[in-house]
């Protein structure tokens, strides 16, 4: 069964999410424009991904507290 690319970026946000780091991210890049389509902030846009790559910025790379290693996190899905 293939995964699509958005079903990749949702299930990382949801990783994200479970493990209270959602907050600490902001997204960055072309799903930003993504994230606002599908939202209906921009209905007239016509997205286009040029990269698949997620893209954040990392408010404060000393939270959540203590840290938490989202490759080992990631592993265990």
């Amino acid at each position: 069964m293939k995964i699509s690319q958005e079903e990749v970026f949702i299930k990382f946000l949801k990783l994200l999410d479970d493990n209270n780091c959602l907050e600490h991210v902001l997204v960055v890049g072309s799903w930003v424009e993504h994230l606002y389509q599908s939202a209906g902030v921009l209905p007239n846009n016509i997205t286009v991904l040029y990269t698949y790559d997620l893209d954040f910025l990392v408010r404060n790379p000393r939270k959540p507290s203590p840290p938490i290693s989202l490759p080992a996190v990631a592993r265990l899905q």
